[in-house]
């Protein structure tokens, strides 16, 4: 995998162009994904190995800080920006667009799936199974436990050299996969 960091550190891959099935058979919570169909992208395209971080965001937002730690989520500097609306994420980027002088955006849905996929078929990167180290699942905030750990990069990358694509944070794209 390429990679190369920007000025916030951020760490960025360079995804292949290709083909994938995007989707599913729209089986349980996933019918509105369905019915499965190819997608190619024509174009490589770099995306963050992680999300963005506390760290990173605040630069461009210092007023974020105030919501580190809110429900017990997300109070480090290397942990998963959370709290962020899509007009602030999409803010984010034309901020680091200008910083930087190159094009940041979100990706679309297609981008988000391939890369998440990474050339798999399976239903997560890995197999059919979310393995259990993967499995922060953010409603349990909303019960007793409010104590998860949302540190980027704490899973193995997939096959990209992403992180945390399955079971640490939802994750903006720039339209709906409807």
């Amino acid at each position: 995998c390429a990679q190369k960091k920007n000025s916030l550190g951020m760490e960025l891959v360079k995804i292949p162009a290709g083909t994938f099935y995007m989707g599913n058979q729209g089986i349980g919570e996933n019918f509105d994904e369905a019915p499965a169909h190819v997608v190619t992208l024509s174009s490589p395209f770099l995306m963050g190995a992680t999300e963005v971080t506390n760290a990173q965001y605040e630069v461009f937002d210092p007023a974020h800080k105030a919501l580190r730690g809110k429900y017990g989520l997300s109070k480090e500097d290397d942990e998963a920006v959370v709290f962020v609306d899509y007009h602030e994420a999409v803010a984010f980027c034309k901020w680091l667009s200008k910083k930087e002088g190159k094009t940041y955006r979100l990706p679309t849905e297609a981008e988000w799936e391939y890369a998440c996929k990474a050339h798999s078929y399976s239903k997560f990167s890995m197999n059919d199974a979310l393995p259990q180290n993967y499995q922060k699942k953010q409603y349990t905030v909303w019960g007793i436990d409010t104590t998860v750990n949302l540190k980027v990069g704490t899973t193995p990358p997939n096959a990209f050299g992403l992180y945390d694509m399955h079971g640490n944070v939802e994750e903006w794209c720039s339209d709906w996969y409807g």
